[in-house]
């Protein structure tokens, strides 16, 4: 299967295309640069890839994109203002062009969309309850699944918090370690984190892209939730600079940040067991705490300063 990536030289987006490679799939990229287009072979160690010079915010060069495959998945995340309109251009801009298809699109949201859930573990029955700064999924994901009618084998896919690989929001951690000698973590860190490895997440999406139903919706978190302030201390010994930890208050993160600092004081407990039930995911990329202290954030402990 062609699959066109959206997001592909990201943190999800490159292990996604590892993971699209592995299981014999070719790949067919959008990037913005022949210097993206190297890095994404460099990532994703996807030596058949194809391009598409464009961006998420670009409608034709997404219409192009989705023509030319057999399959869509949306990993990009600009990670600013423009998400939204993001999103927007490039679910319209897919579902046109594979309406009446039966080709499969992936689109990613996320279990912010579902606000805290205190002790309750949830799955994709829950309620929405989301952040303003992920709100504008609601309307994203029923839009996908509601492309089920229009002929599209729609799915959508909500990572928990992401780890692994020396990334995503735990790499933030190592560079304050690293540029204050402390760690950072926003409120008072009772809340807890629901994780899954990066690798394991990227299997999913394969799994998804082949397997999964119409108008479907999937969990991608794997193990038990972790509290936001044990993640801290384990990220220090990481860092070496054992027990060097601050709690900012939440309305301090919330001016120095903006909305961000919403998501990181959520309270959630998710579990990923439709995933494992019908599509066969076996996360096994172990224990968050045990990859922060001895894992492959190793790589970003030199140079940890203290205060």
């Amino acid at each position: 299967m062609k699959v066109f990536v959206t997001g592909a030289t990201g943190y999800i987006g490159s292990a996604v295309a590892r993971a699209l490679t592995r299981h014999g799939h070719s790949v067919l990229a959008l990037t913005r640069s022949p210097e993206a287009e190297t890095r994404l072979v460099a990532l994703s160690q996807a030596t058949d890839c194809e391009f598409i010079r464009g961006d998420v915010k670009n409608a034709t060069s997404i219409r192009r994109g989705a023509e030319k495959a057999d399959g869509v998945i949306h990993a990009a995340s600009p990670g600013d203002e423009t998400y939204a309109v993001a999103d927007k251009t490039v679910i319209d801009a897919v579902l046109d062009t594979l309406a009446g298809s039966g080709r499969p699109f992936v689109y990613t949201s996320g279990v912010a969309v579902h606000g805290s859930t205190g002790d309750k573990i949830v799955d994709e029955t829950a309620p929405y309850d989301p952040s303003p700064i992920v709100a504008f999924r609601v309307d994203c994901e029923k839009r996908v699944k509601a492309a089920a009618a229009r002929g599209v084998r729609s799915i959508v896919l909500s990572p928990a918090m992401v780890y692994g690989n020396a990334g995503g929001i735990a790499a933030l951690w190592f560079e304050s370690a690293r540029d204050y000698g402390i760690v950072r973590y926003v409120g008072e860190g009772a809340n807890r984190w629901t994780m899954v490895h990066v690798e394991d997440l990227a299997d999913l999406y394969v799994r998804a892209l082949t397997n999964a139903p119409t108008g479907s919706a999937y969990f991608g978190a794997a193990g038990n939730a972790v509290r936001v302030h044990d993640a801290a201390v384990a990220a220090s010994e990481g860092a070496g600079i054992p027990g060097e930890v601050e709690a900012v208050p939440y309305e301090t993160a919330r001016q120095l940040i903006g909305p961000l600092a919403d998501l990181l004081v959520l309270d959630q407990q998710i579990s990923g067991e439709k995933a494992k039930r019908e599509l066969g995911w076996n996360p096994n990329g172990g224990d968050f705490l045990s990859e922060l202290r001895t894992g492959s954030y190793a790589r970003l402990r030199s140079g940890a300063a203290r205060s």
